[in-house]
């Protein structure tokens, strides 16, 4: 089996929110990817992460305007001025 570009999800003590934003997103990307292996896509050959993640925006994008994911997992810093 070809080695997925995106890693085991929530693996070595990650905490996963599946109803936030970015962990919507990974978790999307990484059902897409198993997909197209399992259609026989190869790694970095016939996709890159980057194609995952465009795939999985309008997803987890109509999610998040019907209000089922939040941005919680964001974290906001305000700007610094030098």
């Amino acid at each position: 089996m070809n080695k997925p570009l995106i890693g085991e999800v929530g693996g070595e003590g990650g905490a996963i929110a599946p109803n936030a934003l970015p962990d919507a997103l990974l978790i999307t990307a990484s059902i897409i990817e198993n997909s197209l292996i399992q259609a026989g896509a190869k790694p970095g050959k016939d996709y890159t992460i980057l194609d995952l993640y465009r795939l999985a925006e309008p997803f987890v994008l109509h999610r998040y305007q019907n209000g089922e994911l939040t941005d919680v997992g964001y974290e906001r810093k305000k700007p610094t001025v030098n």
